[in-house]
């Protein structure tokens, strides 16, 4: 879905408003905060793809992306298993700003608030088979992701 519209909203998740609020209050603050802080936590830092991206640092289909983020994942050991799934060489732990405490405070993988409301149920579980799954006859909003 998201590669023919864009983006895709999340409803029902049991998250209450105020968390939810907060949660942007912080990303807000984050954005605000200076370039050399944000570099601190540079995506390029972590073997993991974890952490910041400046304004078109980033490529999608050869062409520049033109907006600033940051990932941010369940905070998970490394895998070192040589036979794992090459995508498992993204588990291992986000790169946390030490200018901004408060964004680990709000991440439902941080020990957060977020992560308090759902009690607890946001706990990682073992990632799904690398099989491939079949593409769904038509998109819809309540499938879960693949």
């Amino acid at each position: 879905m998201t590669h023919d519209i864009g983006f895709f909203y999340l409803v029902g998740h049991g998250i209450p408003e105020d968390v939810t609020a907060g949660a942007f209050t912080v990303a807000k603050q984050f954005f605000a905060l200076p370039l050399k802080d944000k570099q601190r936590v540079e995506m390029l830092r972590s073997p993991h793809f974890r952490g910041y991206t400046r304004t078109g640092g980033e490529l999608t289909q050869g062409r520049v992306d033109w907006r600033e983020q940051i990932d941010i994942g369940a905070d998970r050991a490394p895998v070192d298993d040589p036979t794992a799934p090459a995508y498992m060489r993204l588990e291992g732990p986000n790169l946390w700003p030490t200018a901004q405490p408060e964004l680990r405070e709000v991440s439902p993988t941080g020990n957060g608030a977020a992560r308090r409301s759902r009690g607890g149920s946001c706990s990682p579980g073992r990632w799904p088979s690398a099989a491939p799954r079949r593409p769904s006859p038509r998109p819809s909003a309540t499938a879960p992701p693949p």
